[in-house]
């Protein structure tokens, strides 16, 4: 980027998808692209590019965010 420094790489993380009631949960390879500070109550507001291009905003717990920023850093 001329004149700006460059962007960070983004994170790959693995991400669990729940499907309709009696069906199996997925999980798909998504891209963390923004994670807000912690909310009071201790969850974190992160947003995901899913495989299709599409994006999808989501909170997490602290121990699900720990959970796929470790994930994301043992792939590195």
């Amino acid at each position: 980027m001329p004149g700006g420094e460059a962007a960070p790489a983004l994170q790959q993380v693995a991400v669990q998808v729940e499907g309709e009631p009696g069906e199996d949960a997925t999980q798909v390879i998504a891209q963390l692209l923004q994670a807000d500070l912690p909310s009071p109550g201790g969850t974190r507001r992160v947003v995901l590019m899913l495989p299709d291009g599409s994006l999808t905003m989501t909170e997490l717990d602290k121990e699900q965010y720990e959970s796929i920023t470790e994930a994301s850093k043992a792939q590195e």
